[in-house]
C-alpha cells in the first residue's frame, strides 16, 4: 500500500514539475514600460537577439506603447557603438514601430472633417521641425520621402540615409497589414508630402 502511495506521490511530482517547466519555458516574457526606459536601454533590449525571437504580437504591444514616447531618433543614435547585427536587429524590430504610429496617425487625420485636416497637417510637419532642430549636432540623419519617415536611419556606410524595407520585408508587410489601414496610410504620407511643398512655396 505504502509503494503504491509512493509511486502516485513521485508520478504528481513529475507532472506538476513538467507542468511548471513548460509554464516558464513557453510563457511570453513582461516587457518594461518603454515610457520608464532610457533610450541606450531601449536601443540595447531591441538589438537583441532575444527581442528579435519574442512572437510579434508581444513585441507589437511594446511598439505600439513605444511609438506614443517619440523616441525613436534618440534610439537610433545611441546606437552608434552597435555592430552591424546589432544595428540591423534594431532597424528590423523598429520598423513595425513607424507602420504603427503612420497608421494611428492615418486614422486621426481621416476621422477629421475636410476643413480641419491641413492644420493636423501642419502639426505634423511642425513636430517634425522641431525633432530635425533639436537632434545632436552630431547626427548625420538623413530622410526619405519628403521628409515623412519611412524607414530606420542607417548607421555606417550609408552615410546615415533612410533605408526603405527589404523586398521580403515589404512582402510581409502586405501579408500580415490591412489592404485598407496600407491605403490610408499611403494617401496620408502624399497628403503631408503635399502639405510640406505648398508651405514651401
Amino acid at each position: 500500500m505504502n509503494r503504491k502511495y509512493v509511486i502516485a506521490a513521485v508520478a504528481v511530482l513529475i507532472a506538476v514539475t513538467a507542468s511548471f517547466a513548460c509554464y516558464k519555458y513557453f510563457r511570453s516574457p513582461d516587457l518594461p514600460d518603454p515610457g520608464k526606459q532610457k533610450t541606450e536601454d531601449i536601443a540595447k533590449m531591441m538589438a537583441s537577439e532575444k527581442f528579435s525571437k519574442l512572437p510579434q504580437e508581444l513585441k507589437n504591444r511594446y511598439l505600439e506603447n513605444l511609438a506614443s514616447q517619440d523616441k525613436a531618433r534618440e534610439i537610433f543614435y545611441s546606437s552608434r557603438s552597435m555592430t552591424d547585427d546589432e544595428r540591423k536587429n534594431l532597424r528590423d524590430n523598429m520598423r513595425p514601430m513607424f507602420e504603427i504610429a503612420m497608421n494611428k496617425k492615418a486614422k486621426e487625420y481621416f476621422a477629421l472633417p475636410r476643413e480641419k485636416r491641413d492644420a493636423f497637417l501642419d502639426n505634423e510637419l511642425d513636430k517634425m521641425a522641431e525633432r530635425r532642430a533639436n537632434r545632436p549636432p552630431n547626427a548625420s540623419v538623413g530622410q526619405q520621402g519628403g521628409g515623412v519617415p519611412g524607414g530606420a536611419p542607417v548607421q555606417g556606410n550609408t552615410g546615415g540615409r533612410w533605408q526603405g524595407p527589404s523586398a521580403k520585408a515589404v512582402k510581409k508587410r502586405i501579408e500580415t497589414t490591412d489592404p485598407a489601414d496600407r491605403a490610408k496610410a499611403a494617401q496620408y504620407r502624399k497628403d503631408l508630402r503635399a502639405r510640406a511643398q505648398q508651405r514651401q512655396r
